[in-house]
C-alpha cells in the first residue's frame, strides 16, 4: 500500500481533511469520493480560498435573484394599483350609466 496522501475538499462550507492513495482527477479520496479539480486541493490555502470564492459567488448569486424579486414585487405593485384605479373607474361610470337609465 503507498503513503497516503493529505487532500483537502471544499465540499462544505470550510475545508475538510481526506487522505488518497494518488491526487487528482479521476481518482478517488479513501472514503470514496472523486477528487475534481475544483474540489480538492493539496494545500490547505488554496482550499480555504476555493471555498471563500464559491460563496462570494453564492451571495451575489442570491442578492441579484432578491433584488430581480423585489422589482418583480414593485411592478405587480404598481400593477395592482393601476388596475384599481381603472376598477373605480368603471364603477364609478357604471353607476352613473345605471343612475341616467
Amino acid at each position: 500500500m503507498s503513503a497516503l496522501i493529505t487532500v483537502w475538499s471544499t465540499e462544505g462550507d470550510v475545508p475538510t481533511e481526506g487522505q488518497c492513495e494518488v491526487f487528482g482527477y479521476p481518482h478517488r479520496t479513501v472514503t470514496g469520493a472523486t477528487m475534481y479539480v475544483n474540489t480538492h486541493f493539496l494545500t490547505l490555502d488554496d482550499a480555504w480560498a476555493r471555498c471563500a470564492t464559491e460563496l462570494e459567488s453564492m451571495l451575489t448569486h442570491r442578492a441579484q435573484r432578491l433584488e430581480d424579486a423585489r422589482r418583480a414585487v414593485r411592478v405587480a405593485e404598481s400593477e395592482c394599483a393601476e388596475a384599481g384605479v381603472r376598477m373605480a373607474r368603471f364603477i364609478e361610470a357604471r353607476r352613473a350609466h345605471v343612475e341616467a337609465s
